[in-house]
This record gives structure tokens, C-alpha cells and sequence, in this order.
């Protein structure tokens, strides 16, 4: 029975059951959050448009107080505050404005008083009268508030006034005419508790409406959960609300300004854990996805039963090429859609034989590679140059330079043979090249400079032998030698997150830009053949040792124009010791084709 249940017929069942059942558990989730959504919305939109409700009346409020203010620009006003005297003529006109004002209902109760307020002394009170300002404490108070914050609705305790009750004042000042100059202020008073109205008057038992200053603290209205702080889920701005928790409980919070005050108008919506309507909805959601899951079972198993055929057939074939034999060919493929499987396997099988056959002869090109890479160290003409130098410095006595040669020459072959290894240290490759550089320089004098830039941060790295020297050569030969007043020779390495990068200047000869980037196509295709030696050893057999051993994205890159020299870029994987010990090791094993 246990084996019956691990075919793959019975595992795509399996499969497709868990797949259908995570759609229907998406599908759920996503149906119950949308209707949560939409219910959220919808409180969410009955709680703005009470805000906006509130906020139309304050507005309204105050729109009764721009009557005032333009009131104050009348000719009436300006005769009061300009007059000299008693004012007594001008203070009954005053009197019969704010009369008027009261009969055509453009003021009502919930503005307690009109002040009209002349910064010299003398004021103007729709219940007191013309009086002087030092004689009224409250509309000194007032003047002064007004004085300070113009065009904002102020909160004024009543404790300040010695006044039974708090309010609040909204005021502007008077300008001159003609010289636009400050002649007195007009300030409204506004009755607290009629800000308290509105906020009450849409208040419900899960909704609550508040206004708060602009330090933050509760200035109207009813806060639910006095002394709780609110913990943010989400918020859209786009919509105007806040998702949040308070005291345990969902709610939905709206914030709206309040015009002409720092003030801001608090609107929450306390929501069920799960509306009613919601929790239906998901129920009948639910049995749905269920009933569609047990058919999808159903219908599994005779839709595995057919695709299940032609792949126990593969399977035994595969098995015959997992024991070696790649000759193991489906004979006969079946119809449909897994014909082009079927197909398609015999030809990977195909192409597996030529990918190890080609790969043998990849391993003779390497072979090939590193025999000439060896020969080309003991480069006889190099050798015989180098001694003949040493002899004619000998025959004119200058022994120490000879002396020094010869331990150059030393050291260049130490570190070019390095026991047989192919793989060596920067350091060490940068000795080998340096050595050279030193022995080459000793025979054209000054007609050859070198300068090398390579980090001591690299030398813990390992790269393949004899990858400089070859171009550091060719530099000499093709771009040095071909210049009358000779050149210098610039090694610069450095590394990048994953490569080590070697740049080789010469101020050589150079080449066209054509020739140069015809170069670059025929080694990043391997197109030159190592026999060819018209452009030299060093680029293409260099080029072809760092792409068989690192990969094709590694290898040389030549920038170079006529007359201003060659710059080859020379980039390889940036690996210590142990790692490409670890590489070498698993290429012999499964060479690369």
C-alpha cells in the first residue's frame, strides 16, 4: 500500500489537490477580505460624510462671522474709530447695524457678541456700549488675543475674564483706506457649547465625533476611551481614514482641519469583529470551494490514470542510461504531447555522446595549450639575447649589473616552471613578469620603461601561470619595438566583487580600431587556431587557457588605435588556493565540453 501511494500517479493527485485547495483557501480569503473591505468602506464613508457635516456647520458658524467683517470695512465702523470725542452719534449707528444684523437672521445666538475695538482706548460693545477698553477686563483680554493671532478662531477660558463661561473669538483688524495702516480690531464671540452641539448632535452609540487644538489635546466633544492611546494598523490616504485599536477594538478614524483654527475634527466608527453580513457571505464562500475540491478529486484520478503511461516507459529507459547505457532509445514514441517528449530525449541522449566526444578533443587543445605554454618559457631566441647581454657586460667590466641579470633571469625561470603547477600566486606571477620586464629593459635601455600597480591585497589570490608574461611580450614585439623613441609598459591589477582584473598598457604603436575589435570577435569565438602564429602565442592561446579553465565570461579584451597604443584587459574569476583546487578537481572528473 505504501508503494501504491508513492507513484507518481497517485502524487499528482496529491499535488493537484493541495493546489486546488490553496486556490480555494486564496479564493476565500480574498472573497471574506473584499466584503471586509467593502463593509470598512462603508462605514469609513459614513463617518467622512458626519465630518463633513460638522465641518459644513462650523463653517456655516463662521461664515457668519465674515458678515461681520464686512460690516467692519463699512464707512459706519470706520467713522467710530477714526471720530474724536464722546462718539456717541456713531455708537447708536453701530447699534442699529448689529440690530439689523440680528433681525434678517445674518447673526444668531450662537454668536454672543460683536467688539469693535479702537487700540487708543475707546471700544465698542453690542451689550455694553461705548466704553473705555482699561474698564473691561474681558475685551482687553480679547483685544489683546486678537492682537496677537488675526484670522483664527481662539479658545479663550472664561477663568482668564473673571466669566462665568469659556468661548471663543475670532478677529481681524481694520485697515485705513489710504495709507492701509492698523485702526482698530473687530472680534466675534463665539458660545462654547455651541461647537459642543454639533459634535453631540451625530454622535451614536459607535460613532464618536471631537475636536482636538493644536497641541493635540481634546478641546470639544466626546473622546471614547479618555486616557487611551490609539495603535495605528493601516492608513489610506487616498481615502481620507485610518484603521486603528483602541482598548481592544477595531475602529475606523477620519481627521478633517478645521478652517480659520490649528484645530482638527476626530470622527470614530467602533466595528464589530466581524460584521453579520460578512460572516454569511464567507460561510457560503466556503461550502462552495469545498464541493469544488472533492470534484477536482474526482476527476484527478482519471486524468492522472492517462498522462501516467508513456511515463513509466521513460522511466525505464532512463534507468538503463543511469546504468550506463546511452544507447537506451525510446523506440517507438507515443501519440500526443509526450511524443515531443519522447522525441526530444532521444535527441538529448544524442547530444550527451557528442557533448563527451567533443569534450575529448576539448581536452586535447587544452593538452595542446599548456605544451606550448611550456615551450614558449624557454623561448630560445629570449635566452640567447639575454645571455649575449651578459656577456658583453662582463667584457666591459660590469660585473654587477651581469651579477644582476643573471639572478633575474633565475628567478624568471623559477617562477615561469613553479614545479609543473598551473596554477600560481599573483605575487608569484607578478615576480615572473617583473623578472622579465627587468631582462628586457637591461637589453633596449632606454628605449623600454615599466611600471607595475598591483596591490599586495591580491597576492593571497591564485591565477593561472604565464598569463602576463605572454602579453607583456607581444606589448614589446608588436607595439614597443615599432616606435622610434621606444615606450613604457603599464601593469595595473585591482578587483571587483567577483573578478581579479589585470589591465596591460603599452604606448606602443597601437593598431586600427578595426583590426582591434577584430581580435576581440576571433577570441571571444575561438576562431584562431593555436598552429597560427601570425599574431603571436600570447593572446589567443592565453585567451583560450583563462575561458577553458574559468568560463566564458572571463578571458581578453584588446581597446587599442593607431599611433596611441594598447590597452589588454585581462579578467579572470577571483579564487584562492583551496577554491580552484576544489574547481580543478571537478573539471578532471567532469571535464567541461
Amino acid at each position: 500500500m505504501k508503494q501504491k501511494f508513492s507513484t507518481i500517479r497517485y502524487q499528482l493527485v496529491l499535488i493537484f489537490l493541495i493546489i486546488t485547495v490553496l486556490l480555494s483557501s486564496v479564493v476565500v480569503f480574498v472573497s471574506i477580505h473584499n466584503l471586509g473591505a467593502i463593509s470598512q468602506k462603508e462605514a469609513a464613508s459614513r463617518t467622512l460624510i458626519k465630518s463633513e457635516q460638522i465641518n459644513t456647520q462650523i463653517n456655516m458658524l463662521l461664515g457668519k462671522a465674515e458678515n461681520i467683517f464686512e460690516w467692519s470695512l463699512s464707512e459706519n465702523v470706520f467713522q467710530f474709530l477714526t471720530a474724536e470725542g464722546d462718539r456717541h452719534l456713531e455708537a447708536l449707528e453701530l447699534i442699529r447695524n448689529i440690530s439689523m444684523y440680528r433681525n434678517s437672521s445674518l447673526l444668531d445666538d450662537s454668536i454672543r457678541n460683536v467688539y469693535l475695538i479702537d487700540p487708543d482706548g475707546l471700544s465698542y460693545d453690542e451689550h455694553k456700549g461705548v466704553y473705555t477698553l482699561s474698564r473691561y477686563e474681558k475685551s482687553l483680554i480679547v483685544f489683546e488675543t486678537v492682537q496677537k493671532e488675526p484670522n483664527r478662531i481662539l479658545y479663550i477660558p472664561g477663568a482668564e475674564c473673571h466669566e462665568p463661561d469659556d468661548f471663543l473669538v475670532l478677529g481681524r483688524p481694520v485697515y485705513m483706506y489710504a495709507t492701509q495702516s492698523i485702526i482698530g480690531y473687530v472680534a466675534v464671540e463665539f458660545r462654547k457649547d455651541v461647537f459642543e452641539e454639533y459634535l453631540l448632535s451625530e454622535q451614536e452609540t459607535d460613532s464618536f465625533f471631537w475636536i482636538e487644538n493644536e497641541n493635540g489635546l481634546p478641546a470639544f466633544g466626546s473622546m471614547p476611551f479618555p486616557g487611551k492611546s490609539f495603535s495605528s494598523i493601516s492608513y489610506g490616504s487616498e481615502s481620507g481614514y485610518s484603521i486603528i485599536r483602541i482598548n481592544g477594538k477595531k475602529g475606523i478614524l477620519t481627521r478633517q482641519t478645521v478652517p480659520y483654527t490649528g484645530w482638527t475634527l476626530n470622527g470614530l466608527f467602533l466595528m464589530d469583529a466581524i460584521p453579520p453580513d460578512v460572516l454569511n457571505a464567507g460561510i457560503l464562500i466556503l461550502t462552495t470551494a469545498l464541493l469544488g475540491v472533492v470534484v477536482s478529486a474526482v476527476a484527478y484520478q482519471h486524468i492522472t490514470k492517462r498522462l501516467t503511461q508513456p511515463i513509466y516507459r521513460m522511466k525505464e529507459s532512463m534507468l538503463r542510461v543511469a546504468g550506463g547505457d546511452l544507447n537506451a532509445q525510446i523506440e517507438y514514441p507515443s501519440q500526443g504531447e509526450f511524443r515531443v517528449l519522447e522525441v526530444q530525449y532521444n535527441r538529448m541522449l544524442e547530444r550527451i555522446r557528442n557533448l563527451i566526444e567533443q569534450n575529448r578533443e576539448d581536452q586535447k587543445a587544452l593538452q595542446k595549450a599548456e605544451f606550448a605554454a611550456l615551450q614558449a618559457q624557454i623561448a630560445p631566441h629570449f635566452l640567447y639575447n639575454t645571455l649575449d647581454t651578459i656577456i658583453w657586460l662582463v667584457a666591459v667590466n660590469e660585473n654587477e649589473k651581469a651579477m644582476e641579470m643573471i639572478e633575474k633571469l633565475s628567478v624568471f625561470f623559477k617562477t615561469g616552471l613553479s614545479k609543473g603547477m598551473e596554477w600560481v600566486s599573483v605575487e608569484t606571477e607578478i615576480q615572473h613578469v617583473q623578472s622579465y620586464l627587468y631582462l628586457q629593459q637591461s637589453r633596449y635601455n632606454d628605449m623600454l620603461a615599466y611600471e607595475i600597480d598591483v596591490p599586495e591585497s591580491l597576492y593571497g589570490y591564485d591565477m593561472l601561470k604565464m598569463t602576463l608574461q605572454p602579453i607583456v611580450e607581444n606589448a614589446i614585439y608588436h607595439g614597443i619595438k615599432n616606435t622610434d623613441d621606444g615606450g613604457i609598459i603599464r601593469i595595473r591589477g585591482y578587483r571587483t566583487e567577483q573578478y581579479l582584473i589585470f589591465e596591460i598598457r603599452d604606448t606602443g604603436a597601437g593598431m586600427e580600431k578595426a583590426e582591434a575589435e577584430k581580435l576581440n570577435v576571433q577570441m571571444r569565438e575561438n576562431l584562431q587556431s593555436f598552429e597560427d602564429k601570425e599574431n603571436g602565442f600570447g593572446l589567443y592561446n592565453v585567451n583560450r587557457r583563462i575561458r577553458l579553465y574559468y568560463g566564458d565570461s572571463c578571458g581578453l579584451s584588446i581597446i587599442s588605435s593607431k599611433d596611441e597604443g594598447t590597452t589588454v584587459l585581462i579578467r579572470m574569476l577571483c579564487m584562492s588556493r583551496h577554491e580552484h583546487e576544489s574547481e580543478e578537481e571537478a573539471y578532471v572528473q567532469h571535464p567541461a565540453g
